[in-house]
């Protein structure tokens, strides 16, 4: 499956999409801002994941120096 993301300050235009999508057999949805926030939260999470794990002990110690 493969993503389109639309972004559009006009909601009327964004309507259009929603409907063409739906005419053409597609599954289309507007965000709501929490929506695009939460998304946002995930790829950082996702970019985050990217470094090495790191105990708790480490961490201490290096806060207390």
């Amino acid at each position: 499956m493969s993503t389109v993301i639309i972004n559009s300050e006009n909601k009327e235009d964004l309507k259009i999409f929603v409907e063409l999508a739906t005419r053409l057999g597609l599954s289309a949805k507007i965000l709501t801002k929490e929506e695009k926030e939460d998304n946002a939260l995930y790829k950082a999470m996702l970019e985050g994941r990217k470094t090495k794990f790191v105990s708790r002990e480490a961490v201490m110690k290096k806060l207390s120096s």
